[in-house]
């Protein structure tokens, strides 16, 4: 009687489109269990390891191939059949193991493309086997590096698309980027705002995102990196403003073939903030909430924040903790005596109720010069950004046809000023935000805190004080424990208050940017103040 022998399959692709479309794990299974019908052996198993590079020794299914040999040990041997050699491995170190793991498992291999021997010769020809199976996936790795490469010198953008932009087929270029409708609106308006300074920190703009759901569900996996998220947007500022770049490869920041988000001279404004770093955190949010003015207010002796902590685990205060820089090293000051004093300047701020209703009433007349202005030259502006995009088509094509490196060179530059050209308009062009109605119900909640910011301050959150210290004071405020608050550096509309406070004083003499940043500063403040419930 002829014993039966038995067999087991292993079938591997390494992309996942090969998973999707079916093509490469059915047609090797088939050809495997055509080879084992032939010899007569007796299939048991099918492993699979879909998607899994060949390059890899931890497979999920080579470690169930494995286990599975391990179980039938001193039940004879098992053969395991594979199409083609490629498909155990495209390493020559890593099928060197996996042959030997499997041998020691007492399996032995057989394919219907390749003979395995037990002898010099034989190992010899499988070892050139591998080596040449290792070569082709270098050698189509490069292949594809060399198209990316290729196609990011000529603008198009071939990774994974940032936040706020999606692929699109295109008649010509197979697939662009495109800005994605509202997710790209909200990356636009964070990162203007962090431009023009509505927004101190990056922390803003992950509150800002988390507000209007930019970021995935909290079951998400990923939904633990929403401050990763936000430093990327950053990070890509120049991607937005329509360029690309990947110095990895050398490939230095040129135009881009799609869409921007931004202008350039948004991103400029951030390059200039980033530029400024490292700037000293306003507050620690791990820290106790009674202290809300630790690591803001700082130090008359030494213009560093002041720490904090408490006396005999008891009493809070507030001290200097630069030891030999510092003559105030380690005065303590009472949280009772920092805060009373915070109130009482808080106080003396306090705007009347003629002085926001004038403040108002020039506000809301720039809002609305604004948006007449945005209304009639919307129309202009689409008129000359399909100018610009005949212009970019034209353009292109000449640099696709041109031989002389002078002559693209020139075209390219060419390319750059419309981009920026384009871009440029695209910014101004943009309609504002909120309506008028929108624009009265944020003046009014920035009225309470112009007329009364100590109130907040006294019975507000730990949050909500820290965010009234930031909207008044445009820098941290300085505290010397014998002279008081020091240094003041107040932000524009109290500047403006306080100038309406005085003795003749005029808004005429106020010059249009001030009032304009006064502007900017209302839809800010309002912004934060309704971020912390106020």
């Amino acid at each position: 009687m002829i014993p039966i022998l038995y067999c087991i399959i292993y079938v591997r692709v390494s992309s996942e489109r090969q998973v999707r479309e079916g093509n490469g794990l059915l047609s090797q299974e088939q050809r495997c269990r055509a080879y084992a019908e032939a010899k007569g052996y007796q299939v048991l198993a099918v492993f699979r390891d879909e998607g899994v590079s060949g390059a890899l020794l931890e497979r999920p299914g080579i470690q169930e191939l494995l286990a599975f040999l391990q179980g039938r040990q001193g039940m004879g041997e098992t053969i395991v059949i594979i199409d083609d050699i490629s498909r155990i491995a495209r390493d020559v170190s890593t099928h060197i193991r996996l042959r030997a793991a499997i041998k020691a498992c007492g399996g032995r291999l057989e394919s219907p493309s390749f003979r395995f021997e037990e002898n010099a010769m034989g190992e010899m020809v499988e070892t050139i086997f591998a080596a040449v199976a290792q070569y082709g996936r270098s050698g189509n790795r490069e292949q594809v590096v060399n198209r990316q490469r290729a196609r990011l010198e000529a603008g198009f953008w071939t990774f994974h698309p940032p936040a706020g932009y999606v692929y699109a087929k295109h008649p010509e270029y197979k697939k662009v980027l495109q800005p994605d409708g509202a997710r790209a609106a909200l990356v636009r308006e964070a990162l203007d705002s962090f431009a023009l300074k509505r927004f101190l920190s990056q922390q803003d703009i992950v509150n800002f995102f988390k507000q209007h759901g930019f970021y995935p569900s909290l079951s998400h996996p990923f939904s633990g990196r929403f401050q990763v998220g936000a430093h990327r947007v950053l990070q890509n500022r120049w991607f937005y403003a329509g360029y690309i770049e990947y110095p990895r490869w050398g490939i230095a920041r040129r135009l881009g073939r799609h869409a921007p988000i931004i202008s350039p001279d948004t991103a400029r404004r951030i390059d200039l903030r980033l530029a400024d770093r490292p700037a000293p955190a306003l507050f620690r949010r791990d820290g106790d909430q009674v202290l809300v003015l630790r690591n803001y207010v700082r130090c008359a002796g030494c213009g560093r924040p002041l720490t904090g902590g408490l006396a005999k685990h008891k009493y809070p205060g507030y001290f200097c903790y630069n030891e030999g820089d510092c003559p105030k090293y380690g005065h303590r000051i009472k949280l009772r005596e920092l805060h009373g004093a915070l109130t009482e300047l808080l106080r003396g701020l306090a705007a009347t109720d003629h002085q926001v209703a004038v403040l108002g009433q020039v506000t809301h007349t720039l809002w609305d010069e604004r948006a007449a202005e945005a209304g009639q030259g919307e129309q202009q502006a689409r008129d000359r950004l399909r100018t610009l995009d005949t212009q970019v088509s034209a353009l292109s094509r000449r640099i696709g046809l041109a031989t002389e490196a002078t002559l693209i060179e020139v075209y390219e530059r060419e390319l750059v000023r419309i981009g920026d050209e384009r871009a440029a308009i695209a910014s101004a062009a943009q309609v504002p935000a909120v309506s008028a109605a929108d624009y009265d119900q944020a003046f009014a909640r920035v009225c309470t805190a112009l007329k009364s910011p100590h109130t907040l301050w006294e019975t507000g959150s730990a949050d909500q004080k820290k965010t009234i210290c930031r909207l008044v004071f445009a820098t941290p405020p300085v505290y010397d424990r014998e002279r008081g608050f020091c240094t003041i550096d107040l932000s524009v509309p109290y500047q403006v208050i306080r100038h309406l406070a005085a003795p003749d004083s005029r808004l005429v003499d106020l010059s249009s940017k001030t009032l304009h940043l006064v502007l900017e500063s209302v839809l800010a403040w309002s912004e934060r103040l309704q971020a912390v419930g106020l």
